[in-house]
Order: C-alpha cells, then structure tokens, then sequence
C-alpha cells in the first residue's frame, strides 16, 4: 500500500509539496540517517519507532525504549484511524490527513525546539571528549611495572613452586603443620583465558601437559600421547587434501571456551568440503550434503551382496527402490508377527512382538543385541528331524558337525537293535525275484541318515531358516553343507544412531512395513521419517536441531591414526598397509 510523508516546517505552516515522500509498506522513524523519516530533535532517539500503513491510517509503536505521547498519554503503540488524530515523538506532531488518491496520508509536523539542537549536541560530544587528564606518567610506569610482575613473572616460577600431590582436605591441613603441606597456588593460573572443558578438567592443573613448551602453541603430538587411536578423516593417499597430519588439531578442537565439549560442532566446518566433494575430492562417490533439514541426500544402507565372500555394497533409498541384504537366511517378520500368533513346541499360541527378538544393548547400549537361537527361536524351532524319536535334536550353531551327529543318532539307535529298513510286500514283489538282502547295521544306519538329511534337516529342521548346497553327483550323500550366514551388524556403518534415544516411539513409526517385507528385504525409515522430528542446525520449535557431528564421527578409526612423535606419514601408511595384507 502506498503511503504519503508530509512535512511542515512548523506546526500550522503550509506544507512543502517538493519534500512529499512516497513509501511503500513499512518505514522506521528516528534520529539516526538511516531511518525513512529522520527527525533532528535531540529528544528523539537514534531508532524511536517503526510505522505500518493500515486501510485507512497507520499504527506507530515505539520501540528500543522509546516513548509516544497521544492525547497526554504515554504510550507505547498508537493508532491513527481517522482523520486528525495524532501522535507525538518528540517536538513533532504526527497527524493523520484525508486519504489521497494513492492512499492513506501523514501530516510530519515540526514543533519548536528544545533545548540544543543537534549541530549543540555534537559540539558538546566533543568537548566531553577533548577533556584533559591530569599527569599520571608515574602511576602509568609503576601500575604496569606491577602488571608486569604479577602477569609474566610470577607465572614463570610455578615450575619451581613446590606444589602437594594430591588435594589436602580441611580437617587433615588443620591436624597437620603448616610446612607439611605445600600450597596448590599456581601462578602460572593466571594465563588462563578460560575454563577447561569437561573431558579435560581432570588433568586441567598440569599446564605442561599440552603446553609443553613457554610460548609455543600446543603440537599434535601432545594430544596424540594420549589420544592415541585418533584416525584420519579419510584416506590421505586417495585425498591428500584432507591429510590431517598437515593440519593442526586446534583448528578444530578449542580448549579454554567453557565446560563443554572441546570440539567443533559447527555445520559449516563439514559443509565447507562436503557442499561441493567434487571440489576437494574429485574422485569422491560421495553426494553433495549440507544441511540435515534442507540439504541432504536419502540415505544409502551398506547391504551384503554375497555372503559367500562378505562383499557388500551401498544402494540409494528411493521410492520404488528394493534394498536387499543377501543373507543366506530365510526368514520373513511376517510370518512371526501375525496378529492371531504361532503355535511353539508345546503347541501353545504365542503372539510375538518387535521386543520379544529385539532387545537393547546390556548397559545402555544404543543398538539392538543380535537375536540367538537358544533365546529367541528354540521355543518354536525344536528341530527335530527323525519321527520315530521326537526327542531327538539337533545342535545348532556347528553346521561343519552336522552330518556326524546325524549319523551317530541312527548308529546308536542300530547298534541298539532298530531296524530302519523299509519292508517290501510280498504282493508287490516280481515273481522269481529274489528277497532284498537285508542291510548291513553300519549302511542302514548311514542310508537313514543320507535320507533325513536330504528331507528332514535339508528342508524342514534347518531348511526352514538355512539356506544349504547339495552334495556334489557321486559324492557322500551326507556332504550337505549349509551356506554361510552373514548378518549386517548396522546398515549405516558411517552413522551414529542410539535406539535409546527413540525408545519412547512405537517400532512402526519407523519400520512401518516389516510385516509386509519378502525374503532378505531391508526395512528401514527413508530421511523423511527422521525430518518428521530432526531439523539442520538451525532451531525449529517442536524438532531437535541436529548438526552433521550428531549422526557422523569426524575421524574414522578404521584409518591409520595420526603420526606420533618422531613418526612419519609415509612410514604410518606403510605399518597400516602391513597390517591389512
């Protein structure tokens, strides 16, 4: 809406037309010459209120402080609403006059002066400012004199200074004589420029701990003597760029700036390589990343894609996109999470939930333990491979045992007087023919157990779950032998993620389609389900602000660490190099 200044030079003089002024939305009124409408009255602050167009008027607060004067009120806000009302900031009257063609108009009437003006105003600045100090050349020399003893002097005999080993308490400094207890007054305290954080309090009396020499910056190698399995941040052979053995650990790690963590959590010390990866590492397969709330790719889960040899691979979550995890297992949620429930080996109904397989860590652990056998599946998985013995069982967890244990099951029971032959009818058999011989012990037993591994074990007692690979032709028939299971421990390895922090939500609110997933199917939540309560690094009322650290680990442990004192980079990569291959 378009709004007309009006100036008069004094109330009830005619208005100058040449100094109307056309403004558009809101404008500030002030003292200062970078308001819209400046006001030269020592009353009238640097910033004294801002003035939003109505309809048909204007509504002016005060702000910073400032004050309005409306029909010989103080306020803090007024309206001018129809025609004639006014408002006063300082010796100037703000009336509101007829609309326009244009829209509203207000009338900027200047009263008569008060007190200095502003040209008084200045020069008496500046004769505050010109004022003379009496002579204090003497108390200048002796006051920095005691500075300079008590700031750099004194602070250099704390080495010398004979100091306690341990705190003293009260009562045993009072029982004890005063010359047996040294005074953990340290000068060199003095130097301080902040407080330690909390991961260094514990050692924060020992200066020369990291401060190893008078003057001198602290070196990497005082922070690696005791982080010693710190790792780089990325291969320095693929990307010298990012070599950390170049860069200096103060760069990103800040002591003496308050209790908290002594590290960077800033967004843009990771977005300043990872906005473009391109432009520092040009042979990155990384995405372009800067923001969790704004800028950031879905995630990519690092999935097996053949257990046989434990090769893996990392696949982009998207609509339509299937992440699979070739586990050699055969296992479905669906079919362990019905509503109705299974039955278990005592032939009762049990409903299964997440938390039945699903447990948290022991001691807090942030991820889920592994479901067992024993714990877990033992109660509907009996297996049982044999119908004439139903007690019989098998181990589980020693698939090379597997064909020994099945053969010693039917051997004793052989050598103990059962007969596992199959009996032919007389009215089936050819005339002429003669009688099958019966089997020897030692091959009935053996041919049993070929038979109930190719049924029972192969495809009903560990066939169920196990995935397995047929004896060669002309082989041993009891050579079955089960494919190696490899199980993801995490599926984003280069994450930090804690169930402990999310154990007040609901499985589904994240897994929402693990009863519906196939064979080997991944199920986890897309970046749009964490937005629904994450943000970036800018606050968002009702979401948790989350920088890159709160997800992502800077230096990767599984790199070489930084080399040590009297180390080189080259001979650390060769030492990693060796012990890799």
């Amino acid at each position: 809406m378009a709004t007309l200044i009006r100036f008069s030079p004094r109330k009830g003089a005619p208005a100058d037309p040449s100094l109307d002024l056309a403004i558009d939305g809101e404008f500030s009124i002030g003292r200062a010459p970078s308001s819209v409408v400046r006001l030269t009255d020592r009353r009238v602050r640097y910033r004294h209120a801002l003035v939003w167009p109505m309809e048909s008027g204007f509504t002016v607060e005060a702000i910073e402080g400032a004050s309005l004067v409306q029909n010989g009120q103080t306020v803090q806000t007024a309206t001018l609403a129809h025609a004639g009302d006014q408002v006063t900031i300082g010796a100037h009257a703000l009336t509101l006059l007829a609309p326009g063609e244009t829209g509203p108009i207000l009338l900027i009437e200047a009263g008569p002066a008060d007190g200095l003006g502003e040209a008084e105003v200045y020069k008496a600045y500046d004769q505050a400012l010109s004022y003379q100090l009496p002579p204090l050349r003497r108390w200048s020399w002796a006051i920095a004199l005691v500075v300079l003893l008590t700031m750099l002097l004194a602070p250099l005999l704390s080495p010398v200074m004979p100091r306690s080993a341990e705190p003293v308490s009260t009562q045993a400094a009072s029982m004890a004589p005063a010359r047996s207890a040294p005074s953990n007054f340290r000068p060199d305290r003095l130097w301080i420029v902040g407080h330690m954080s909390n991961a260094h309090a514990a050692f924060g009396q020992d200066c020369a701990l990291c401060h190893e020499k008078p003057f001198v910056s602290v070196r990497n190698e005082a922070c690696l003597s005791c982080h010693q399995t710190t790792g780089q941040h990325a291969d320095a052979h693929a990307f010298p760029a990012v070599d950390l053995a170049k860069q200096s650990c103060e760069n990103c790690h800040r002591e003496h700036k308050g209790a908290t963590q002594a590290t960077s959590n800033a967004e843009a010390d990771c977005a300043g390589c990872h906005a473009n990866i391109k432009g520092t590492a040009q042979n990155s397969t990384l995405a372009d990343v800067r923001d969790f709330g704004s800028a950031h790719p879905e995630f990519a889960p690092t999935v097996i894609s053949d257990a046989s040899t434990g090769m893996t691979k990392r696949v982009r979550m998207g609509a339509g996109v299937s992440i699979l995890s070739q586990t050699n297992l055969r296992f479905t949620h669906g079919k362990h999470l019905i509503p109705e429930g299974i039955k278990n080996t005592e032939g009762k109904t049990e409903v299964l939930g997440c938390a039945e397989c699903h447990k948290p860590q022991p001691g807090g652990g942030g991820r889920m333990t592994m479901p067992t056998f024993a714990e877990n599946c033992a109660g509907c998985h009996a297996l049982k491979f044999e119908p004439k013995h139903p007690e019989w069982r098998l181990p589980h967890g020693a698939p090379d045992e597997l064909a020994s244990r099945i053969l010693g099951f039917y051997s004793q029971a052989v050598l103990s007087g059962e007969s596992f032959s199959r009996e032919v009818d007389p009215l089936f058999a050819k005339p002429g023919q003669e009688p099958m011989p019966a089997e020897l012990p030692a091959a009935m037993a053996r041919s049993q157990a070929a038979a109930a591994m190719a049924s029972s074990v192969a495809k009903a007692a560990c066939g169920t779950c196990h995935t397995f690979e047929m004896p060669a032709p002309g082989a041993d028939p009891l050579a079955w032998k089960i494919r190696q299971v490899v199980v993801n421990p995490t599926f984003l390895p280069k994450a930090r993620f804690t169930h402990a922090k999310h154990d007040t939500m609901e499985c589904a609110g994240c897994h929402a389609d693990i009863r519906t997933a196939q064979l080997d199917q991944v199920v986890l939540p897309g970046i749009e389900s964490c937005r629904n309560c994450h943000v970036g690094e800018a606050p968002v009322t009702g979401k948790v602000a989350s920088t890159c650290v709160s997800c992502h680990d800077f230096h990767q442990h599984e790199m070489p660490m930084l080399p040590k004192k009297g180390q080189t980079a080259a001979n650390l990569w060769k030492e990693a190099d060796a012990q890799v291959h």
